[in-house]
Parts: C-alpha cells; structure tokens; sequence
C-alpha cells in the first residue's frame, strides 16, 4: 500500500522527501473521509472548543481592513476559506473611498436560531480642519518661541529658509506622540550654493526638544470627553516651524474627528 502510495503522487518535479510524501498522502486521505467544513460548521467547532472569535474594521480614505481574530490571536488564514471577512464587509456595507471613516469590533457566535450572527459596535466619524473659533478650513494659528542661536544658523537665513515639520497626535490608547517627518530639518535654497547644517542630527534633536517642550501646553486640549453624535474630538496638530532671526514662527494647524454616528451592541446575521 506504501508504494502504491508513493507512486500516485511522485511526478518529475516533486521532491522524493520522504516526509514531504507522507504529508501529502495524509492530506489526501483527509480530504477523502472528512467532508468541506461550512463556516457554520468551522464556528460551531470554535464554540465548543471556547475560542472566541473576534473581528476588528477600518474603512475610509481609499483604504479598508476586516481583520479576524481567535482568542486574541490575528489569524491571517484560516477563516479565509470562507472568506469571513468579505461576508463581514458585504453585510455591513464597508467602503473605503473618500474622507468618510467607520471603525468598529464585534464577536462572532452562534445565536439561539442557529445563525451565524456578528455582535458588534461601531462608529463613523469625518475629519474637520481648523480651529475651535470657526475659522475657515484648512487655516492656521501662527506662534512664536523665542530662541538662541546655538548652531548659528541666522547667519545663513539671507540665503537659505530653515523649517521643521512635525505633528502631535493622540493615539489609540489616548496617550500624546510626536511624529517626525524625515528629514528632520527642511532646507531650502534661496540663493547660492548647497548648504549643509553643521552636525545635522544633534541639530534636528535640539529644535525638536524646544518644539516638544513648548507644545506640551497644548496637551489638555486632546482629553477625551463624552463621545457623542455630533461632537468634535482634537485629533492631531500638524505644526511647522520656521527658523527666523532671534526666534521660531510656528504655524499649527488642527485636526478635528466629527462623531457622525455611534451603534452598540447591535446584532447581524452573517449566515442563516
């Protein structure tokens, strides 16, 4: 019967690993005597064993993620087979074209009607561009830090223009970061020949360190409140620094998430 075996399934290109053989034979015998578990049939098993089911999405600025995961472990394979998580997209509609963003969590079971049934909550949100006064979309708050010339850099400014860019944002877990855009320092010629900054990097740290210290006043206006429908949450602040004689110009421009809809604990059928 071995050799039998081993003769159905050699061809030219295969390898003649012995092991590789038997896992092939095993898989053939598989699929033989075990019928094509349905999705249905592959949550039902996870019930039984315990393991939970859960599904995390992200949808809007032309980009869409449905991931699964079973007992807090990504599984990137598996559930493709039934492809869960285009089901999941169908059901609750999930598009990613435009500015207009979903997020959301939910669980997966068997309801008491023997459906496949999504437990879920969510919401949608729009970004807004400003600040709290209403001024018009897309415009800044202009600043300034008073500074000492360390690297002696004014000396260039008739010729060369000196920016930072960096931005300040509140992430999932609600604690404040800094994101640096690379390069650190921007420079650009005026006039005259390339300009290089005396010891780049210790320059970049030295300005970013001022900025930090400086925008950490603006921390308090990223503490989260009730989340309602309709209400406006600072997202991030996008600031760029330019370099001037004797001190800092910064130009700040706010990013608002708009709550356009909240559900909770709401139900699906995913398969009946």
């Amino acid at each position: 019967m071995w050799s039998y075996l081993q003769k159905v399934f050699k061809t030219d290109k295969e390898s003649t690993d012995r092991q590789n053989t038997k896992n092939r034979i095993q898989l053939w015998i598989n699929q033989l005597t075990i019928p094509p578990m349905t999705l249905k049939g592959a949550v039902r098993r996870a019930n039984r064993l315990n393991q939970k089911i859960d599904v995390e999405w992200f949808t809007g600025g032309d980009h869409r993620q449905c991931l699964v995961k079973v007992e807090n472990v990504y599984d990137k394979d598996n559930w493709r087979a039934w492809k869960l998580e285009e089901l999941i997209e169908d059901k609750l509609q999930l598009v990613g074209i435009g500015e207009y963003y979903r997020k959301g969590c939910g669980r997966i079971a068997i309801s008491e009607d023997n459906h496949v049934v999504l437990c879920y909550s969510a919401h949608s949100y729009y970004y807004e561009y400003g600040t709290e006064q209403d001024i018009p979309i897309r415009s800044t708050i202009i600043e300034w830090i008073e500074i000492m010339d360390f690297f002696q850099l004014e000396q260039y400014l008739h010729r060369v223009s000196i920016s930072y860019t960096l931005c300040m944002y509140r992430n999932d877990n609600g604690v404040i970061e800094y994101y640096k855009d690379n390069p650190l320092l921007n420079i650009h010629i005026i006039e005259g020949d390339k300009f290089l900054l005396p010891s780049p990097i210790s320059t970049a740290d030295f300005y970013f360190d001022i900025l930090k210290e400086y925008l950490q006043k603006f921390e308090e206006d990223f503490k989260m409140t009730e989340v309602l429908v309709g209400s406006k949450v600072l997202e991030s602040i996008y600031i760029t620094a330019i370099l001037e004689y004797g001190k800092i110009r910064l130009e700040l421009q706010k990013s608002y998430i708009v709550i356009d809809s909240i559900i909770e604990n709401k139900s699906i059928i995913l398969v009946e």
